[in-house]
């Protein structure tokens, strides 16, 4: 497997703890999963990113990503 070295300073904003950016042809995401963003509606789910809806990405593409865990 390939080394892959991101810089994140570079990387878009697409939302709460989501950065985003085209490397090498592929489409790459970080996320910290240490992010606190609190707890969804119905209280089973502790969000750690998210979107807030569809938001505009590289590559002509649209985003919509909420990741939680378990509260």
């Amino acid at each position: 497997m390939a080394t892959l070295t991101i810089e994140t300073a570079s990387m878009s904003e697409a939302g709460q703890n989501v950065k985003v950016a085209t490397v090498d042809g592929k489409l790459v995401f970080v996320i910290d999963p240490t992010v606190d963003l609190g707890l969804s509606s119905t209280g089973k789910m502790r969000c750690i990113a998210n979107t807030g809806g569809f938001t505009a990405i590289p590559g002509n593409l649209k985003l919509n990503l909420y990741l939680g865990k378990k509260a």
